[in-house]
């Protein structure tokens, strides 16, 4: 028996150099194709689409464009945050030639804060516009984003540029360091502009989403938690550094990441053959105190106890006495950063009737302010050494304001609190930028020279249409604010009873218990029930403004002008509501107006056309009110002279209800009068 030899298999040959190579380009192909093939899948199925800054809509059968209300969720986890919302204005998808368009961007103040839509800055530039460009079609899209920093500036400027604007109009900087990606922010990267810049571009990626997303539940999962959401009001909930030092290395991270940043926006503005503005920026400098005072860190505790002992010897004498603001300038030689001791100094200079030397105090106090709330005057020196006219155009707010404030000096007249502007200051920031349109070269001569002149305040609110609501609105929201973080210690949790009907509504539109539009009406149908019929007028044209497509509004205008017995209006607001849709209870309602106004036949077209749409419509005249219309179109018929075809309309009344008495009387005094 012979023995068979084991065959032992040769160790399988290495790769090449060359193979290998070509097996980790396969690789790379492979995976690089995975990867495109997963983004095109997100894509098709609009994954994350919630992210997106503008979305598509429909309105009227037509399709528009709209800036995503939601598009917050880029940088707000809805779980632990506030989730701030853009003001979703709608553009036309086929961008006419005759139309300008405009994007505004920045943050809460562009956003119109504490105001709601008909009293944002946006919406009266376009009215403003409106009046002055009468033959255009004027779209300002207010992309604004509340919490947000030049970080969101850039990014929205990057995207909205293939949405063929005319201009950008920018007002940024109060956020820099607490809005979104901020240095000094929960919602943060780092201090790395080029790590916050590459993350903001890989978000493009439906991919990079997915894989976010997986991470972040992935950890969830692990740890077993939910997310505790953060606590207070928005701004509470981004602040985490709340002492940042003037100059220091957190200051000038977020200082030069916002001058890099505007820069970025210009040059993409610039390639793609789009003006720019940017504002200058104001915040409160005498009617708020700084919110966090620190000491110069290089000094002593004998140097610290000194600068106090001078501050606190020159608090206690009167601020008109020259001897406190000598003892505030000891403290301040002492201790350099001390805000507070420029803020009294201020205060000093403004009872002495120093204002020039006043202004400059309250703009150091606000500059050393640790609790970086307020843009420091830096900024406003970045913003104006950008500008070059006329691509880049600075709109300088801050002088205008100064120009409409006592003795130059920022303060309660024309802000509510530390940034942002009351209504007169918001009519001036929206002059302020409507003038400098005027600088663009965009517009001829003759527009140029159109821009530069204001229109008045009475023409601008009316064609506005905004109500005592819309005022009061504002005035609560920062009630509220005022009583909380950082204005006070502790929240207040009293309500205010309100004194009358429009402090009542404002207030429960703020606590979210009404929409915008449903507080005008809650106001409308109390002004009503107030007998105060032209009260309720306005808020429905205030509704109406806004949303021109919206038929009720004018439909309700129209009833309230018929009770007034104002036929004319009436007619013309009937005709408005009809010319956006189709309702056989307004053409029933406008033939019942032609009746009373002796146009029989004008009332037989209308009534008779709401009995066809009537036919035809899923919603149908209750059976009392089909009687009523039907007797109306019979005495119609009658005073046109069409006897036999009213006695027709009320046999059939009267042979579905019997006991219809003013179609028998009538009927009876047709008949009589045939006898004769």
């Amino acid at each position: 028996m012979s023995k068979k030899k084991s065959k032992i298999s040769p160790p399988p040959a290495s790769f090449g150099p060359q193979k290998r190579r070509l097996f980790i380009l396969v690789t790379f192909v492979v995976l690089f194709l995975l990867v495109v093939i997963i983004e095109i899948i997100l894509r098709l199925s609009h994954y994350g689409q919630d992210y997106d800054l503008v979305i598509s809509t429909t309105k009227s059968g037509k399709e528009y464009f709209r800036i995503n209300p939601k598009v917050g969720l880029r940088y707000f986890d809805r779980e632990r945050y506030s989730l701030p919302e853009v003001v979703a204005d709608d553009f036309t998808v086929r961008k006419g030639q005759n139309s300008l368009r405009i994007f505004v961007l920045g943050e809460s103040t562009s956003a119109g804060f504490p105001y709601q839509y008909n009293l944002t800055p946006s919406h009266l530039l376009q009215k403003q516009l409106e009046s002055i460009f009468p033959g255009r079609n004027i779209e300002i899209v207010n992309a604004s984003l509340t919490a947000t920093n030049s970080y969101t500036v850039l990014e929205f400027i990057s995207e909205l540029v293939d949405y063929k604007p005319d201009v950008f109009v920018v007002y940024s900087g109060q956020n820099e360091f607490y809005g979104a990606l901020g240095v000094g922010s929960t919602i943060s990267l780092g201090h790395e502009r080029w790590l916050i810049r590459a993350y903001q571009k890989f978000r493009s990626f439906k991919t990079f989403i997915l894989l976010e997303n997986a991470v972040e539940d992935l950890w969830f999962w692990i740890n077993g938690q939910n997310v505790a959401p953060e606590r207070g009001t928005l701004m509470q909930q981004m602040t985490k550094e709340r002492a940042i030092p003037y100059q220091g290395d957190l200051y000038r991270k977020a200082t030069d990441a916002f001058e890099r940043n505007l820069k970025a926006a210009i040059e993409i503005a610039r390639e793609s053959h789009i003006p720019i503005i940017f504002s200058t920026l104001v915040t409160n400098e005498r009617s708020l105190p700084p919110f966090v005072s620190m000491h110069q860190e290089s000094l002593s505790d004998a140097q610290q106890a000194e600068a106090s002992s001078l501050f606190e010897l020159a608090d206690k004498k009167p601020a008109e006495n020259e001897r406190a603001a000598e003892f505030f300038r000891k403290s301040i030689s002492v201790d350099s950063m001390w805000a507070m001791a420029y803020f009294k100094l201020a205060e000093c200079y403004d009872a002495m009737g120093k204002f020039d030397s006043a202004k400059t105090a309250y703009g150091k106090a606000r500059d050393m302010d640790g609790l970086r709330f307020r843009a420091a005057s830096e900024y406003n020196q970045i913003i104006r050494t950008l500008a070059k006219p006329p691509d880049v155009v600075v709109a300088d707010v801050e002088s205008t304001f100064r120009a409409q404030s006592p003795n130059g000096i920022l303060g309660k007249e024309l802000l509510w609190e530390h940034v942002h502007p009351r209504l007169q200051g918001y009519v001036l920031l929206s002059r302020t930028w409507c003038q400098a349109l005027g600088q663009l070269s965009i517009f001829s001569p003759d527009e140029r020279q159109k821009l530069s002149q204001s229109i008045s305040d009475s023409l601008l609110f009316a064609s506005v249409r905004w109500t005592a609501l819309d005022e009061e609105i504002g005035a609560v929201t920062m009630e509220t604010l005022l009583h909380r973080w950082p204005f006070t210690e502790t929240t207040s949790t009293t309500e205010t009873i309100p004194s009358d009907d429009v402090q009542r509504v404002a207030q429960m539109f703020t606590k979210r218990s009404l929409r915008w539009s449903e507080a005008h009406y809650e106001l409308a149908d109390t002004y009503i029930r107030k007998k105060d019929l032209l009260g309720a007028v306005k808020e429905y044209y205030a509704v109406s403004a806004m949303y021109p497509d919206n038929p009720f509004p004018p439909m309700r205008i129209g009833d309230l002008y018929t009770l007034l017995r104002d036929y004319g209006k009436a007619e013309e607001s009937f005709l408005s509501s009809l010319s956006l849709a189709e309702d056989q209870f307004v053409r029933y309602k406008l033939g019942v107006l032609y009746l009373r106004g002796g146009v029989p036949d004008a009332a037989i077209e209308q009534i008779s056309k709401a009995f066809d749409v009537n036919a035809h419509s899923r919603v149908q005249f209750p059976r009392e009110e089909y009687e009523e219309a039907k007797f109306y179109y019979a005495l119609a018929l009658y005073q046109s002279g069409r006897n036999e075809e009213s006695l027709e309309a009320l046999a059939t009344i009267l042979r579905q209800n019997p006991s219809a008495l003013n179609a028998a009387r009538l009927a009876e005094e047709i008949q009589n009068l045939s006898k004769k």
